[in-house]
């Protein structure tokens, strides 16, 4: 949903500076196809690198379910509910610190984000041309919302990794799958 929208601001915007770039010189539009073709590149290349990054780290975790269950799904918890893996780990205040804003999280998502939406769309109710705002800062408020909880889990999972390296004995190591160097 986020990227529909995005992509629907973004159309009439670039159409418009695309037709006075032409106006003015169309070499200028030249470079900004240039420019967006650049960053369409860059985006592609890092999407890339962060998948085969994420790829590695689940390999790392469910070979770590199977040699340590304790470690592996406390990292699986960690990520669902911020703060569970560092409590099973008994870390308890960095644990508990995490589960309170884990619960603020989830009370923003589940009560505030819709009771905002509600709030507006009584605001504009007099006004039938604007009835689709609430709806859709509701629904790109809440997309947003649900991808920083998703990016606070992979983040807080991630050093809960880091630790158990240093902690488990015989921590399996995942090798490369990548054909360079192989006979």
């Amino acid at each position: 949903p986020i990227y529909a929208t995005v992509e629907n601001v973004a159309s009439p915007v670039l159409m418009l500076v695309g037709y006075l770039l032409m106006k003015v010189n169309p070499w200028l539009l030249v470079a900004l196809i240039a420019l967006v073709g650049l960053a369409i590149v860059t985006v592609l290349v890092w999407a890339v690198t962060q998948l085969r990054r994420l790829g590695r780290g689940i390999g790392e975790v469910i070979g770590l379910i199977e040699t340590h269950p304790r470690a592996g799904l406390a990292i699986v918890a960690e990520f669902l509910i911020w703060g569970l893996g560092w409590l099973i780990w008994k870390h308890w205040v960095r644990g508990a610190v995490r589960l309170v804003f884990w619960a603020l999280w989830m009370a923003l998502v589940i009560f505030g984000i819709p009771a905002l939406g509600a709030a507006l769309a009584l605001a504009v109710a007099p006004t039938p041309f604007l009835e689709f705002l609430p709806v859709l800062l509701v629904v790109t408020a809440e997309a947003v919302a649900i991808m920083c909880g998703v990016i606070a889990g992979l983040s807080s999972a991630r050093s809960l990794l880091r630790f158990t390296r240093r902690e488990v004995p015989e921590y399996p190591v995942v090798q490369s799958e990548s054909p360079v160097g192989a006979a």
